[in-house]
Protein backbone atom coordinates (compact mmCIF):
# COMPACT_ATOMS: atom_id res chain seq x y z
CA UNK A 1 0.00 0.00 0.00
CA UNK A 2 2.85 2.37 0.80
CA UNK A 3 4.41 1.64 -2.58
CA UNK A 4 1.13 2.52 -4.28
CA UNK A 5 1.05 5.86 -2.45
CA UNK A 6 4.65 6.59 -3.49
CA UNK A 7 3.92 5.77 -7.13
CA UNK A 8 0.79 7.94 -7.13
CA UNK A 9 2.69 10.80 -5.53
CA UNK A 10 5.51 10.50 -8.08
CA UNK A 11 3.03 10.42 -10.97
CA UNK A 12 1.40 13.56 -9.59
CA UNK A 13 4.75 15.36 -9.20
CA UNK A 14 5.87 14.42 -12.72
CA UNK A 15 2.57 15.60 -14.16
CA UNK A 16 2.69 18.91 -12.28
CA UNK A 17 6.25 19.53 -13.48
CA UNK A 18 5.41 18.81 -17.14
CA UNK A 19 2.19 20.84 -16.94
CA UNK A 20 3.88 23.90 -15.41
CA UNK A 21 6.66 23.81 -18.01
CA UNK A 22 4.20 23.55 -20.90
CA UNK A 23 2.00 26.35 -19.48
CA UNK A 24 5.04 28.60 -18.99
CA UNK A 25 6.10 28.02 -22.62
CA UNK A 26 2.59 28.84 -23.83
CA UNK A 27 2.45 31.97 -21.69
CA UNK A 28 5.81 33.17 -23.02
CA UNK A 29 4.87 32.48 -26.65
CA UNK A 30 1.47 34.13 -26.15
CA UNK A 31 3.04 37.30 -24.81
CA UNK A 32 5.43 37.35 -27.80
CA UNK A 33 2.40 36.93 -30.08
CA UNK A 34 0.62 39.87 -28.41
CA UNK A 35 3.69 42.09 -28.98
CA UNK A 36 3.80 41.06 -32.64
CA UNK A 37 0.07 41.76 -33.03
CA UNK A 38 0.65 45.31 -31.74
CA UNK A 39 3.47 45.79 -34.27
CA UNK A 40 1.25 44.55 -37.12
CA UNK A 41 -1.53 46.96 -36.02
CA UNK A 42 0.95 49.84 -36.19
CA UNK A 43 1.48 48.95 -39.82
CA UNK A 44 4.78 47.10 -39.71
CA UNK A 45 4.32 44.51 -42.47
CA UNK A 46 7.63 42.72 -41.76
CA UNK A 47 6.11 41.61 -38.42
CA UNK A 48 3.22 39.85 -40.25
CA UNK A 49 5.39 36.77 -41.06
CA UNK A 50 6.73 36.67 -37.53
CA UNK A 51 3.16 36.89 -36.16
CA UNK A 52 1.96 33.99 -38.29
CA UNK A 53 4.96 31.95 -37.18
CA UNK A 54 4.36 32.88 -33.52
CA UNK A 55 0.65 31.98 -33.75
CA UNK A 56 1.54 28.65 -35.27
CA UNK A 57 4.09 28.09 -32.50
CA UNK A 58 1.46 28.82 -29.83
CA UNK A 59 -0.88 26.32 -31.46
CA UNK A 60 1.92 23.73 -31.51
CA UNK A 61 2.54 24.41 -27.79
CA UNK A 62 -1.16 23.92 -27.02
CA UNK A 63 -1.13 20.65 -28.96
CA UNK A 64 1.96 19.62 -27.00
CA UNK A 65 0.18 20.49 -23.73
CA UNK A 66 -2.82 18.44 -24.80
CA UNK A 67 -0.56 15.51 -25.67
CA UNK A 68 1.21 15.85 -22.30
CA UNK A 69 -2.15 15.74 -20.52
CA UNK A 70 -3.19 12.65 -22.49
CA UNK A 71 0.04 10.87 -21.54
CA UNK A 72 -0.46 11.80 -17.87
CA UNK A 73 -4.02 10.46 -17.90
CA UNK A 74 -2.85 7.31 -19.67
CA UNK A 75 -0.12 6.72 -17.05
CA UNK A 76 -2.66 7.23 -14.25
CA UNK A 77 -5.11 4.81 -15.88
CA UNK A 78 -2.39 2.21 -16.38
CA UNK A 79 -1.36 2.54 -12.74
CA UNK A 80 -4.99 2.18 -11.64
CA UNK A 81 -5.44 -0.88 -13.86
CA UNK A 82 -2.24 -2.37 -12.50
CA UNK A 83 -3.58 -1.99 -8.96
CA UNK A 84 -6.91 -3.49 -9.94
CA UNK A 85 -5.24 -6.47 -11.62
CA UNK A 86 -3.04 -6.97 -8.56
CA UNK A 87 -6.10 -6.88 -6.30
CA UNK A 88 -7.94 -9.42 -8.47
CA UNK A 89 -4.92 -11.75 -8.53
CA UNK A 90 -4.87 -11.65 -4.70
CA UNK A 91 -8.63 -12.10 -4.43
CA UNK A 92 -8.85 -15.03 -6.86
CA UNK A 93 -7.35 -17.70 -4.54
CA UNK A 94 -9.73 -16.63 -1.77
CA UNK A 95 -12.73 -16.86 -4.08
CA UNK A 96 -11.54 -20.21 -5.45
CA UNK A 97 -11.36 -21.52 -1.90
CA UNK A 98 -14.84 -20.18 -1.13
CA UNK A 99 -16.22 -21.83 -4.28
CA UNK A 100 -14.63 -25.14 -3.29
CA UNK A 101 -16.19 -24.83 0.15
CA UNK A 102 -19.58 -24.21 -1.47
CA UNK A 103 -19.10 -27.39 -3.51
CA UNK A 104 -18.43 -29.29 -0.30
CA UNK A 105 -21.54 -27.75 1.27
CA UNK A 106 -23.61 -28.96 -1.67
CA UNK A 107 -22.15 -32.44 -1.22
CA UNK A 108 -22.93 -32.30 2.51
CA UNK A 109 -26.42 -31.07 1.72
CA UNK A 110 -27.04 -34.15 -0.43
CA UNK A 111 -25.79 -36.41 2.33
CA UNK A 112 -27.98 -34.64 4.88
CA UNK A 113 -31.04 -35.01 2.63
CA UNK A 114 -30.34 -38.75 2.26
CA UNK A 115 -29.95 -39.12 6.02
CA UNK A 116 -33.20 -37.24 6.60
CA UNK A 117 -35.08 -39.60 4.28
CA UNK A 118 -33.52 -42.69 5.88
CA UNK A 119 -34.28 -41.52 9.41
CA UNK A 120 -37.76 -40.10 8.82
CA UNK A 121 -39.47 -43.07 10.49
CA UNK A 122 -37.43 -44.29 13.47
CA UNK A 123 -39.71 -47.27 14.18
CA UNK A 124 -39.52 -48.72 10.67
CA UNK A 125 -36.47 -50.60 9.40
CA UNK A 126 -35.37 -50.07 5.83
CA UNK A 127 -35.79 -53.17 3.63
CA UNK A 128 -32.07 -53.57 3.07
CA UNK A 129 -31.34 -53.85 6.79
CA UNK A 130 -33.05 -57.25 6.99
CA UNK A 131 -30.58 -58.68 4.47
CA UNK A 132 -27.41 -57.49 6.17
CA UNK A 133 -26.85 -60.50 8.49
CA UNK A 134 -27.25 -62.98 5.65
CA UNK A 135 -25.03 -61.26 3.16
CA UNK A 136 -22.27 -60.79 5.65
CA UNK A 137 -19.48 -63.36 5.43
CA UNK A 138 -18.82 -62.65 9.09
CA UNK A 139 -22.18 -64.22 10.07
CA UNK A 140 -21.52 -67.37 8.03
CA UNK A 141 -18.01 -67.73 9.41
CA UNK A 142 -19.39 -67.74 12.96
CA UNK A 143 -22.37 -70.05 12.21
CA UNK A 144 -21.36 -72.33 9.32
CA UNK A 145 -23.95 -75.11 10.00
CA UNK A 146 -27.02 -73.01 10.75
CA UNK A 147 -29.94 -72.36 8.47
CA UNK A 148 -30.61 -68.72 7.73
CA UNK A 149 -33.30 -67.22 9.89
CA UNK A 150 -35.02 -63.94 9.25
CA UNK A 151 -34.03 -62.01 12.37
CA UNK A 152 -35.94 -58.90 11.55
CA UNK A 153 -39.05 -60.43 10.06
CA UNK A 154 -40.55 -60.76 13.48
CA UNK A 155 -40.02 -57.10 14.29
CA UNK A 156 -43.20 -55.24 14.95
CA UNK A 157 -43.71 -51.97 13.19
CA UNK A 158 -44.91 -49.38 15.62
Amino acid sequence: MEEWKKVASQLDKDHAKEYKKARADIKKKSSDTIKLQKKVKKGKDEARGQLDSALQDVNVRYAFLEETEKRAVCRALIEERSRYCSFVSMLKPVLDHEINMLGEVTHLQTILEDLTVLTAEPNKLPPTSEQVPFTSSFFWDLHPNEQPVMFYSSCIEW
